[in-house]
């Protein structure tokens, strides 16, 4: 089951297998642990793939650098609170 704090490319269909992987290194079968890594990885560059060509580049550019800076991970939303600023946090 994904949650929300998961991120986009975790399906419910890849969520348990890091962990299965891990539990396979713990006990040193290292050859089946690197396999499924190589499996996860190439399920997660599959999902990403997937995602982007839904996307029109030449008419929706703006979602696709949105799409590509979510899937880099290199912007992530902010959430904002009303009434709440640096300053009124400093001054308690």
């Amino acid at each position: 089951m994904t949650t929300s704090r998961d991120p986009h490319f975790i399906t419910p269909g890849i969520k348990p297998r890091p962990r299965r992987k891990n539990r396979l290194r713990r006990s040193g079968r290292f050859e089946k642990a690197d396999a499924l890594a190589l499996q996860i990885g190439k399920d997660i560059a599959n999902h990403s793939k997937v995602r982007l060509s839904r996307i029109n580049p030449k008419t929706c550019s703006k979602d696709m650098w949105a799409a590509v800076e979510e899937l880099t991970g290199r912007r992530q939303t902010v959430d904002v609170v009303e009434g709440i600023s640096a300053v009124s946090l400093n001054q308690q």
